[in-house]
């Protein structure tokens, strides 16, 4: 059993023993605000290179950048080339993808102990998202299998992403991610390809959806 006693910014806690400890609350706000400032940051890592590995299954090889604005903010870059990885590659596909976003930390990652980020890349996010590919690739539906036409795609997407990003050990990362947005294409009616990148579904619905698992490491 214990007894708090306040007197100005001064608390004292007498316990059942009878034993009488001081509690400073100006102390201890100056201590939580010092632990909690940007020069804790100063030594980690805020930039990150990255690379989808399940894009690879779609035959597209992405690199990502993301630097560190401040504790919480990020922004995020990716380029991709389309044609350079696994799955259906008698499609033929060839061409570039491109995504910019601005990410926000969602209840970031503390340590308990001192209340402060675990690490400044790392925790729960959302980011607002702009994507786009442009690439040839084969139909594989024409008619004619000795005729088949490669055509011209273009597909834009502008997406709300909801991610997780785990740090280790200040070097190497994971982050899991899947987005969901308005998006359209170029293409007519049913004329179906491999998602590249990000997947929009046709001129019949507005909708655009992502998702992936990137591995990366991290830069000074």
């Amino acid at each position: 059993m214990l007894f708090a006693i306040g007197k100005n910014d001064i608390d004292y806690i007498v316990f059942a023993n009878g034993k009488v400890q001081k509690f400073d609350h100006t102390a201890y706000n100056d201590e939580t605000i010092e632990k909690n400032s940007r020069d804790l940051y100063q030594d980690q890592h805020k930039i990150a290179v990255k690379t989808d590995f399940l894009s690879l299954a779609t035959n597209t090889t992405s690199l990502t950048f993301e630097k560190c604005l401040s504790p919480g903010q990020s922004v995020e870059f990716s380029l991709g080339a389309v044609g350079l990885g696994f799955g259906d590659l008698d499609e033929k596909a060839s061409g570039i993808l491109f995504r910019g976003g601005y990410k926000f930390m969602r209840n970031p990652d503390f340590y308990m102990k001192d209340m402060r980020y675990a690490h400044i890349l790392k925790g729960r996010y959302i980011k607002l998202e702009f994507d786009f590919a442009s690439y040839s690739a084969k139909d594989d539906y024409a008619y004619d299998n000795y005729n088949n036409e490669t055509d011209n795609i273009t597909k834009w997407a502008a997406l709300v992403v909801f991610g997780n990003q785990w740090v280790f050990n200040d070097s190497f990362l994971i982050d899991l991610y899947s987005g969901i947005g308005l998006g359209g294409n170029n293409c007519d009616g049913e004329e179906y390809y491999y998602p590249h990148g990000f997947l929009t579904v046709g001129n019949e619905s507005p909708f655009a959806f992502s998702f992936g698992l990137r591995l990366g490491f991290l830069l000074k």
